[in-house]
């Protein structure tokens, strides 16, 4: 459960599924936590730790589908960082919350595997690392040209026009390479899901990077 973004070069990775619960299994699920102040039936769940020398921090959640009349599904949430400014919660808060653990074992009781939406935000140092596409591309040496350089695009695996992942890459400074990745999967609810998912995006972006040689 406690997974090295830092490794993986991952500034955040976050996991959403809608789910069936009965209005029972739902309740017992939310009372392991206390929700935000002013918030019913809702659960947040949380944690913190250290990896690679850098503190990183987890929210899960399982509350109702906002504007939703879909009755007996709800919203498992499922959310990590090393930034704490991108945090939806409080850090104070977070300390005190109720493992993500716990969330996710009750569920696997009654869940077998859901259909996550992922999304995973890498950053990768240029001193390290450099486009595989070679970014930035040059399309004009005029000066009066509107534009000149290329400095991103967005890249996607398709099936029978079904869009299975895709990926944003950029270089908006020409320094660092920023890759936003986005995939489905179908997967069990385990103590390992965030494993699972990281390991999956992380092996997907390094098809649009590459490491650059040491004697440079």
């Amino acid at each position: 459960m406690k997974i090295n973004l830092v490794k993986a070069n991952v500034r955040n990775v976050v996991a959403k599924a809608e789910i069936k619960l009965t209005k029972r299994k739902f309740s017992s699920i939310v009372s392991l936590a206390d929700p935000p102040e002013g918030v019913k039936d809702f659960g947040l769940f949380g944690l913190s730790y250290m990896r690679a020398k850098t503190k990183h921090y987890a929210i899960g959640s399982l509350g109702e589908i906002p504007d939703s009349d879909k009755k007996g599904e709800y919203l498992f949430f499922l959310y990590y960082t090393i930034n704490k400014d991108d945090l939806p919660s409080p850090i104070s808060l977070i300390k005190n919350l109720t493992p993500i653990r716990v969330l996710i074992h009750h569920l696997s009781e009654t869940i077998s595997s859901a259909f996550f939406d992922c999304e995973a935000l890498f950053d990768y140092s240029c001193e390290m690392f450099r486009s595989s596409m070679g970014l930035p591309i040059t399309i004009s040496e005029e000066e009066d040209s509107a534009f000149n350089e290329i400095r991103g695009f967005r890249i996607a695996k398709t099936e029978k026009d079904k869009v299975l992942y895709n990926a944003i890459v950029d270089r908006p400074d020409n320094k660092d390479i920023s890759v936003t990745l986005n995939l489905a999967m179908n997967e069990a609810f385990s103590e390992g899901l965030p494993k699972i998912i990281l390991d999956r995006a992380e092996g997907l972006s390094l098809n649009l990077i590459e490491q650059e040689s040491s004697d440079k």
